[in-house]
């Protein structure tokens, strides 16, 4: 014989069934449709997009680093100061908009759009000791946009994120 539900049990049951269909919705959303599994947020496919719109932005360096298990390519960026100030640019505190990704898994190639960028005037460090990266190619439009391809020496993880004051895109690749 079926029991019946109280109505005290049913006022359980319905917000209950919502957080677990919503935390479902949330894992379905960060993990499959954005790029396969990623563990610690890192994928195999699909982009990373971030920042807000902005102007007169420039990618003033690009460090690389070498870290127990991954490495790290950062973007600086600064803010264009006038022509008239005794330094043109200054360290910008926010990132302006950015995309960046691979539409292919086992890609050995990363692409990246930034937007609101006056300039990309960085020299590329050497990427001789690298593992991951063999270089990185830019390709400047109008509009304050610059495009660019990060050429990888095998098919890796990546995670793209940003930190603010100062203003930096960071690439982790595993």
């Amino acid at each position: 014989m079926a029991k019946k539900i109280s109505k005290k049990s049913l006022g359980y049951l319905i917000p209950t069934l919502l957080l677990i269909g919503g935390a479902f919705f949330l894992y379905y959303k960060t993990n499959v449709a954005s790029g396969g599994f990623a563990s610690g947020g890192f994928k195999s496919y699909g982009y990373f997009t971030g920042g807000k719109p902005a102007s007169d932005l420039d990618v003033h360096t690009v460090r690389w680093h070498q870290h127990q298990g991954y490495e790290r390519v950062v973007f600086d960026i600064y803010k264009y100061n006038g022509i008239f100030s005794d330094t043109p640019f200054i360290k910008a505190d926010k990132t302006g908009h950015y995309q960046i990704g691979s539409e292919m898994q086992n890609s050995l190639e990363l692409d990246g759009e930034v937007s609101g960028y006056r300039a990309f005037s960085a020299a590329f460090p050497s990427f001789a000791h690298s593992h991951m990266v063999k270089s990185i190619e830019v390709f400047p439009e109008d509009d304050g946009n610059y495009l660019f391809t990060m050429h990888l020496k095998r098919p890796v993880r990546y995670k793209v994120f940003s930190l603010k004051n100062p203003a930096r895109i960071i690439i982790d690749l595993r």
